[in-house]
């Protein structure tokens, strides 16, 4: 059974781990230093990034939000929309330490 919780939940996870691939993926491109196309690659080593480093936190954040949420609270869309940017500004500072990871590395 699909119950709101559930739909919130999927929402906000797909907003934001999309936003935070994305946004690892364009500085990924980036400090490399050329323009060039995105590679099946720079994909695979964004994804991998965020799925080894932040997924797990996100989606327990996510999961504790939306169980916090009240009836009244759920029906304001504004509240989860906060919440959404809130995680992304929260974890961008994560993908910062990716990209010194990454710099580091080469």
């Amino acid at each position: 059974m699909i119950t709101r919780h559930r739909v919130i939940r999927c929402l906000m996870g797909y907003i934001v781990d999309l936003s935070l691939v994305l946004n690892i993926l364009f500085w990924l491109v980036h400090d490399q230093g050329t323009s060039h196309a995105v590679s099946q690659q720079d994909v695979a080593q964004a994804l991998t990034h965020y799925i080894s480093s932040l997924s797990k936190g996100v989606h327990r954040q996510i999961r504790l939000f939306v169980q916090n949420l009240g009836v009244i609270e759920r029906v304001k869309r504004d509240n989860v929309l906060d919440e959404v940017v809130q995680l992304i500004n929260a974890h961008r500072s994560d993908v910062a330490k990716f990209r010194r990871d990454s710099a580091q590395a080469t």
